[in-house]
């Protein structure tokens, strides 16, 4: 069970310490966004603050799409690259897929802080 949990984290799995591609991609989006949405408040362009808080949250619900139908359809490659044995391979890609499905779920529950 570890090894395939192992295996999917680098990428996926952005609930750890360690990072992702996918945590650094939804940090990328949220620091950058509060940064715009702060300086438009300061400048009292609430309406602007909007636009950039809207803006925010569709761009990290496609990235989180991208993610999702990438661990969807090349779950096999993925688990391959990130090396991912013939032993732990079957194992690895039903994981990667089942957790790809939900990853919009995810991303949208980590906005709630911001």
């Amino acid at each position: 069970m570890a090894a395939k949990y192992h295996c999917i984290v680098p990428v996926y799995h952005s609930g750890t310490k360690k990072g992702s591609a996918l945590g650094a991609v939804n940090m990328l989006i949220s620091i950058g966004g509060v940064a715009i949405y702060a300086v438009s408040i300061g400048q009292g362009d609430v309406d602007g603050a909007n636009d950039v808080f809207r803006h925010g949250i569709l761009l990290q619900l496609c990235a989180a799409a991208v993610f999702s139908l990438a661990g969807i359809f090349f779950a096999d490659g993925i688990c391959s690259l990130l090396g991912a044995n013939e032993t732990f391979r079957h194992l690895a890609v039903d994981y990667l897929f089942w957790y790809s499905i939900f990853i919009v779920a995810t991303v949208e529950k980590e906005q709630r802080i911001w």
